[in-house]
């Protein structure tokens, strides 16, 4: 099922996307955002709270308000399940485990036009209250990819901003800018422009991204 469906399917939502991968995280973040329409209203119905400040009513408030002249609200969350994760009951953070405990009645009356967006780098699914909360979610993982998995990322970028690049030019780049997806896409939209529409090839990358550069002055 594709996002767009699920998200404007008529149905209540809550997503956890968890793992290191930022870049990957963040592009998957901007999809839920593009599926707030019209494009006009789609800032003023998103919401982003920061996990470890909000209270339970403060995101009951968020995901219960109505959208302004639009089909859905979508609200992020970031670092909520970290905080609820690596609370103890005996401490002074009790209470608010306390209150997180109605966590099954907020989502009972989350209306279908709210999708709830939870980001997290990392959290304990041992909680009991997170555990209540995965329960009635859908978990995405974005772990920092492998080095495989890596190459073929740089190729599929490669063919989403039609840059057409040797495979021995992708290596290279993989190999001097390592698991920096952030990076690596800038640096392939700088080649996007140099290149022309040309094929790129080591050389290019070599004269173009400065890590290769500089990997080659200490070898």
């Amino acid at each position: 099922m594709t996002l767009v469906k699920v998200f404007l399917g008529g149905e209540k939502l809550i997503v956890v996307l968890e793992g290191q991968d930022e870049f990957r995280i963040s592009e998957r973040i901007s999809e839920f955002r593009l599926a707030v329409t019209p494009s006009e209203m789609r800032e003023i119905n998103t919401t982003v709270l920061d996990g470890n400040l909000i209270t339970i009513g403060e995101l009951l408030a968020a995901v219960s308000t109505v959208p302004f002249m639009a089909d859905k609200r979508l609200v992020i969350v970031e670092g909520l399940l970290n905080k609820l994760g690596s609370q103890r009951k005996g401490g002074s953070s009790e209470n608010n485990l306390t209150e997180w405990s109605d966590f099954p009645d907020l989502f009972a009356v989350m209306p279908e036009t709210a999708t709830l967006l939870i980001v997290e780098k990392t959290f304990s699914p041992a909680n009991k209250i997170v555990s209540q909360i995965l329960k009635r979610s859908k978990v995405e993982k974005f772990p920092s990819l492998r080095y495989r998995e890596l190459i073929d990322w740089i190729s599929v970028r490669c063919s989403f901003l039609s840059i057409e690049m040797e495979h021995q030019a992708v290596t290279l780049l993989a190999d001097s800018v390592g698991n920096e997806l952030r990076l690596i896409d800038s640096e392939l939209k700088k080649i996007k422009i140099y290149s022309k529409g040309n094929l790129v090839t080591t050389t290019d990358v070599r004269l173009m991204v400065p890590y290769v550069r500089q990997q080659n002055v200490f070898r």
